[in-house]
């Protein structure tokens, strides 16, 4: 009869246990936001003496992305207006 009563509380006692634990690592851990959150590159500023070479480098870029080379500093070198 002890011995029953014995193991009744030891398992009583493990469960009250397991059920603590898990409940500190849910309020410990992280919660992840609802929403997504985008991160945008922001477009720098630059001088406005700059600022009207900024489509003509951005042709070359786009010329380098296509993998077209011999394009590519064609199009950096071109003046703009």
């Amino acid at each position: 009869m002890m011995q029953a009563r014995r193991s009744w509380i030891v398992t009583i006692v493990a469960v009250a246990i397991s059920i603590l634990a898990l409940v500190a690592v849910l309020l410990v851990r992280p919660r992840k936001s609802g929403g997504r959150e985008f991160v945008v590159p922001a477009k720098p500023a630059a001088p406005p003496d700059l600022e009207k070479l900024r489509p003509v480098f951005n042709a070359g870029l786009d010329a380098l992305s296509r993998k077209d080379g011999a394009e590519a500093p064609a199009r950096i070198s071109r003046r703009a207006a």
